[in-house]
């Protein structure tokens, strides 16, 4: 009985990944057709940025990758967008687990050289010692917790109408670091997501501060 029960297990196991992978190929053939309309590039898995995706929405650094990653033009700016992976562990022996994590991922590179600026949606667990950055307008600092190195980068970045911006797309949370901006929410990213979000970060490239490209610049204006 015991092996019987084992062969119906792997069995089992085995349909799973069979039609698992099916759905795979099926997405990515879906996914290849849609790039392809748009005049987009399409990769499977991208792994020369997936350290990059992961680090920039604050993951971990185990089981990186950046898959499902569409590479396109908006607003004469390359845009990669797909879904950042990682696994992180916790516990030790019989009591160790896993939990894989997903982010919605729309890359820019970008020619401020500034690290860590992270401007997530404000709750209550996220800012128990109230050590975030602070604009006067107290209604963003209620919706929007704001950290970075470099304070005067910050308040000269969260201008009036930069602020008024954020209010109205504060479903997405963003950071600026070492040469990228990224807008990225949980969850798997979807096809038809794509153009949104990437509308969405060319406004917020729109909104910075012409000085803030000179003052911060790469040398030569590296993108």
């Amino acid at each position: 009985m015991q092996v019987n029960f084992f062969i119906i297990v792997v069995i089992v196991f085995g349909l799973i990944l069979v039609v698992a992978e099916h759905f795979t190929r099926k997405k990515h053939e879906k996914n290849l057709a849609y790039a392809q309309s748009r005049g987009w590039r399409y990769h499977k898995q991208h792994p020369t940025l997936a350290r990059v995706a992961v680090q920039v929405v604050g993951g971990g650094r185990r089981s990186n990758s950046f898959r499902m990653v569409f590479e396109g033009q908006s607003a004469g700016r390359p845009f990669l967008a797909g879904t950042a992976r990682w696994t992180e562990s916790s516990g030790s022996g019989k009591n160790r687990s896993s939990e894989t994590h997903y982010r919605r991922v729309v890359l820019r590179p970008i020619e401020l050289n500034v690290r860590d600026v992270r401007m997530v949606k404000e709750r209550f667990f996220n800012n128990l010692f109230n050590r975030d950055i602070k604009a006067e307008w107290e209604v963003f600092n209620e919706q929007w917790k704001v950290t970075a190195p470099d304070e005067r980068f910050v308040h000269a970045l969260l201008s009036p109408t930069m602020q008024e911006w954020l209010m109205r797309h504060s479903d997405l949370n963003l950071c600026l670091d070492s040469g990228w901006l990224a807008f990225y929410t949980n969850g798997q990213l979807a096809a038809e997501e794509v153009d949104s979000i990437v509308a969405r970060s060319d406004g917020f490239l729109a909104q910075i501060p012409r000085f803030l490209w000179q003052d911060y610049g790469y040398p030569g204006g590296r993108r």
